[in-house]
């Protein structure tokens, strides 16, 4: 049996945990009744490897970051009364 890891256990859960925060704000704007409901949400990890030169150590830097839907625009109507000839409204 191997003794791979995913790499989502990289940085002792850190990528995991970011993954997660942002998927809490994906489905809090999916639940969000200010949004277009099928509005679609994604989220995109970025994951950059920068090996030395021996080849031997690897940084790897990752981001997460959400693409949420808008809010709808909020409407009202305004009732604009005019004056009158003694300047009252």
């Amino acid at each position: 049996m191997s003794d791979t890891k995913s790499i989502l256990q990289m940085a002792r859960g850190a990528f995991q945990e970011r993954v997660d925060l942002e998927m809490a704000k994906v489905i809090d704007n999916i639940l969000d009744p200010n949004t277009k409901p099928t509005q679609k949400r994604k989220l995109t990890l970025t994951i950059e490897f920068a090996p030395d030169d021996d080849r031997q150590n690897i940084g790897v830097g990752f981001t997460v970051k959400p693409t949420l839907a808008p809010l709808v625009p909020a409407r009202t109507t305004l009732w604009v009364a005019g004056e009158n000839s003694t300047g009252e409204c």
